[in-house]
């Protein structure tokens, strides 16, 4: 039933525009994640089957937002691999990211086993407002309270 959820919600984002233009936007993205999101081990972490655990719970959400708009620096481990680094800030609109995430979230799996809200433009606005002046290294901080991650 979930999955038939998901495949019902993918089909509606694509049908209308979210996920072909997150697709565009994503092709920033990867340079370095790869374009099925399974990064370079200790070089790039993967994006692949995570983001959908991260965009579960509201700190998860407002951490890829903020990773995506103000970049992440410093070290993290992910599966036992530890990455060293640093992810630039990326000059998108709130609505490009909220596709790019929606693009992420939907698309780089292997299952779709949990059911995913959709980021939408006005919750990545709302979100960058709360974290005026976040940085890689402030985002750094925030990764440490999510949960999964």
């Amino acid at each position: 039933m979930i999955r038939a959820l998901a495949i019902v919600l993918a089909i509606a984002l694509i049908g209308s525009g979210v996920m072909a233009d997150g697709k565009a936007v994503y092709q920033r993205c990867a340079s370095c994640h790869l374009a099925a999101g399974e990064g370079i081990p200790a070089v790039f972490p993967p994006l692949k089957d995570r983001m959908r655990a991260i965009s579960q719970s509201v700190e998860g959400r407002a951490y890829m937002i903020m990773a995506v708009s103000s970049g992440l620096m410093g070290s993290i481990n992910i599966q036992g691999t530890s990455y060293m680094g640093v992810m630039p800030a990326q000059n998108l609109s709130a609505n490009e990211v909220a596709e790019v995430l929606n693009y992420v979230s939907f698309s780089l799996v292997s299952t779709a086993s949990e059911q995913v809200k959709p980021f939408t433009e006005q919750e990545v606005q709302a979100i960058r407002d709360e974290y005026p002046g976040a940085n890689g290294q402030s985002v750094a901080m925030m990764r440490k309270i999510v949960n999964g991650i």
